[in-house]
């Protein structure tokens, strides 16, 4: 049994098609305000231009593909919708961990149970830490991420890269933006970047780590199409009719963690209201 057979039992009559690219929601009209002020969508175009037509359409594409699918349709500031605007990420220091020659080729940090390929959970354990008060009651929290392995083991494609333990701000204040072509600007915030070198400053003095610090992403780009300014609570695109959103561009915050089981939580909770409302 897969997962789609727990959310899909046999009769729900669910059909996944797969290797088709969505370019662009279709509207009644032709576009939004279109012919008679159009502003119910009917489906999706697809890239090779086929027509999908549907009474509902759910977006669920991630904060950048959502982004680009919504502003490529016309769902953007002329509209009154703040789409791709103050989107939030947890900023990463990673720190590199010198190789310990005793421990032999591939050693890692973690003690976590090996998966069925021989390697160890990547993260299996977590620290967080919280620094002194700054300025209008903003406390920083720090997660401390030992990798149990290097990235590029468990990632295909990466460059080789040595083992890390990354430093992490799960509640920032800067914010950034996607852009219709999928860019992201994240141009960071001063108070975000002095917290954060101090908490990587901190770990790595109390480890005893001097190795080199390297700028990335946790990936946990949240907020292009928030609730309360994009959407409704149910994930209904506010001004329109006919499209929703169910994935972490809907968050009106960042949340304090991984985001992923709060995704699923507004997946699970639209999918609920939808079915009450009979909204298919």
């Amino acid at each position: 049994m897969t997962a789609f057979d727990a959310w899909d039992p046999a009769g729900a009559g669910a059909r996944v098609r797969t290797g088709a690219a969505v370019r662009e929601l279709s509207w009644a009209g032709g576009a939004v305000g279109g012919a008679g002020g159009a502003r119910r969508c009917v489906g999706v175009v697809l890239d090779d231009d086929e027509a999908i037509t549907a009474r509902q359409v759910v977006l669920c594409a991630g904060t950048i593909g959502t982004t680009v699918l919504l502003l490529g349709s016309g769902i953007d500031g002329a509209g009154g919708h703040s789409v791709g605007h103050g989107v939030q990420e947890h900023p990463e220091l990673l720190l590199d961990v010198p190789a310990d020659p005793a421990a032999g080729a591939g050693a890692g940090l973690g003690t976590g149970a090996d998966a069925a390929d021989g390697l160890p959970t990547l993260l299996s354990h977590v620290v967080r830490l919280e620094f002194p008060e700054r300025e209008r009651g903003w406390v920083p929290e720090v997660e401390v991420r030992p990798y149990a392995i290097p990235m590029h083991r468990v990632i295909p494609g990466l460059v080789e890269v040595p083992q890390r333990i990354g430093v992490a701000l799960m509640n920032p204040v800067g914010g950034g933006r996607v852009h219709a072509d999928g860019s992201v600007h994240l141009p960071g915030d001063p108070r975000d970047a002095t917290a954060l070198a101090e908490a990587t400053a901190f770990v790595a003095e109390r480890l005893g780590i001097a190795g080199a610090v390297t700028r990335s992403t946790s990936q946990h780009l949240s907020g292009a199409a928030r609730i309360g300014e994009v959407c409704d609570d149910s994930g209904r695109v506010l001004g329109v009719e006919g499209v929703r959103v169910a994935d972490a561009s809907v968050l009106p915050s960042l949340p304090r963690c991984g985001p992923y089981y709060t995704v699923l939580a507004v997946a699970e909770d639209l999918a609920v209201r939808m079915a009450t409302e009979r909204a298919w």
